[in-house]
């Protein structure tokens, strides 16, 4: 641009210097988007770190305890969750099957326990987030799919044992009545 307008030409030298200054900021600016600048724009924000308070709520945990001693079961778990919720946790609370808004909605009605699904799941739903830990509260009694103990997670897995652990006795042959004599 310098070196065309720099000549003499038919208009004036104002007008020279201004098609200058208009050819050069063009050229510039065609330049610069050209070279692909890097327009990111940042927006930092603060999220709290989840909390999946895995609940088993099938009805092996119904049945281990009489009324009593279930509800208290029942309020140590909703102490629990008043307690991650005033640590600044996002709380999510999921049975077996699915969701729940608060533990009060939990019926422990399931009829079938899938602890590699439960766990496989939730790492699917957090994946990208900022997920801090899962608590599973569970009898340890996993009649259906795989082995827990053998899926890779990238979160950490605290349980909590609750109902019976201790596996029932199978039916025993205490005795045998037979005929002493047998006619052939």
């Amino acid at each position: 641009a310098f070196l065309l307008y720099s000549k003499k030409s038919p208009w004036n030298k104002n007008f020279n210097r201004l098609l200058f200054a208009l050819r050069a900021a063009l050229i510039t600016l065609l330049c610069f988007f050209l070279l692909g600048p890097l327009l990111n724009q940042l927006n930092f924000f603060e999220e709290d770190p989840i909390v999946v308070l895995a609940v088993d709520d099938s009805a092996s945990i119904k049945d281990a305890y009489d009324s009593i001693r279930f509800e208290q079961i029942k309020n140590t778990l909703a102490q629990l969750e008043t307690q991650l919720e005033a640590a600044n946790y996002e709380l999510r609370i999921r049975g077996i099957n699915g969701y729940y808004n608060s533990l009060s909605e939990v019926r422990f009605e399931a009829q079938s326990t899938d602890l590699h699904k439960l766990l496989q799941s939730i790492r699917q739903d957090f994946e990208q987030q900022n997920l801090a830990a899962t608590i599973l509260t569970s009898d340890g009694i996993d009649n259906y799919g795989s082995s827990p103990q053998f899926l890779t997670l990238n979160y950490p897995v605290y349980s909590l044992g609750m109902g019976d652990t201790i596996p029932a006795q199978d039916l025993s042959i205490a005795k045998i009545n037979y005929n002493k004599i047998v006619y052939e």
